[in-house]
């Protein structure tokens, strides 16, 4: 997935990267997305507001993207 965030950018044809996780590990290539390719990263997410659940967040993630969504429950009913 990294690989074809990296591949995206490269492709310059985007200005915007919405990217669904609560993953660190993307934090080095949302950094050098918007510095070297000037791409906002816009995180959407859920969180159950329980430190060290399965959604939680951490703050490197959260200051690392340029925007944050929040993602509802309601938004998934029918």
């Amino acid at each position: 997935m990294t690989m074809d965030l990296l591949r995206t950018a490269e492709q310059r044809k985007t200005q915007s990267i919405i990217l669904l996780t609560s993953d660190t590990d993307f934090v080095p290539i949302i950094e050098d997305i918007k510095r070297g390719h000037n791409i906002q990263v816009i995180l959407a997410y859920f969180t159950d507001k329980k430190r060290k659940s399965a959604f939680s967040l951490s703050n490197y993630l959260w200051k690392a993207c340029s925007e944050r969504v929040l993602i509802k429950k309601e938004y998934f009913k029918l």
